[in-house]
């Protein structure tokens, strides 16, 4: 990434009105803060998206690529705006799912409902509308209905690409809360062995550890023999290490998900309350209501 940041560099500097080299550069300037968290790097790949979004004011991926770096640095009130301006330029499915989960993560719930049922229009043989409005009407508490398009969503992701841990493991927690228990234990099976996947090699980030230590609680509650011994084991010796290194909201409320599962009702507060202090909306997950 190193080179990449140099030749983008030296592209803007001979190129100084090239919206889409600046744009490159602030995605790359975006991964080497994601490698490194230096938060010179996320400030620089957020000037850069400007000047590229300044520079061709048709173009909407600048937008969309600020609207996620704001997330990312917990400022959901900007990225809320940028992504609205993303949406003047070109109203997509992609731009449309991101409002939609700041929207979701800022509590506006019906806010988002809508955004995810326009990106579900316009572009109905995506799997985005669906995997999205499922989550909606999960925050809803409308859980069978968050599982039939949650199930849809899976359906339409092309053969061949990489199956996604997050939609299997959504789609089980959609079945526990509409109480199809036999559901949720196939799908939180199929989520814990794409996440597993990455956990073995050793390359599996914070938030993703997160995911898989709530898939094998979950696993454990509903169906406590198929959890072998070593990974409750390792999920044991690991959680509070995990909970100290996730930064996004959303792992934090996987974190919340998990101690509250495991009884641990104080580290379970100490988590939802990381979470939503970037996403107030966190707190009226339906599973955390116990909290």
């Amino acid at each position: 990434n190193d080179e990449a940041l140099k030749m983008y560099a030296d592209i803007v500097e001979r190129n100084p009105e090239d919206s889409a080299a600046y744009y490159g550069y602030a995605n790359s300037l975006l991964a080497a803060w994601r490698e490194s968290g230096d938060h010179a790097m996320l400030e620089q790949a957020k000037a850069m998206a400007i000047k590229a979004a300044d520079i061709d004011p048709v173009v909407w991926k600048p937008l969309f690529a600020l609207a996620t770096m704001y997330w990312y640095d917990g400022k959901v009130a900007e990225a809320i705006k940028v992504s609205e301006a993303a949406r003047a330029r070109d109203e997509n499915e992609y731009v449309l799912a991101n409002l939609g989960s700041f929207y979701l993560c800022d509590g506006a719930f019906e806010k988002a409902l809508e955004a995810y049922q326009v990106a579900q229009q316009l572009a109905p043989q995506s799997y985005v509308g669906d995997e999205f409005l499922g989550m909606a009407y999960y925050f809803l508490g409308d859980y069978e209905r968050s599982a039939i398009l949650r199930q849809r969503a899976i359906s339409k992701v092309s053969t061949g690409e990489p199956e996604i841990h997050e939609m299997w493991g959504n789609l089980a927690d959609a079945y526990r809360m509409a109480g199809n228990n036999k559901a949720a234990i196939s799908a939180y099976h199929r989520a814990a062995e794409i996440a597993e996947r990455d956990y073995l090699r050793g390359t599996q980030p914070a938030a993703d550890q997160a995911a898989r230590a709530w898939y094998y609680t979950a696993l454990a509650s509903l169906d406590p023999a198929s959890v072998p011994a070593a990974v409750s084991h390792s999920i044991d010796e690991d959680l509070d290490r995990i909970a100290g290194e996730v930064s996004e909201a959303t792992a934090h409320r996987k974190m919340a998900q998990t101690y509250m599962m495991r009884g641990e009702m104080d580290k379970a507060r100490a988590a939802i309350d990381r979470g939503s202090s970037v996403c107030k909306g966190y707190r009226q997950m339906p599973d955390l209501a116990g909290l």
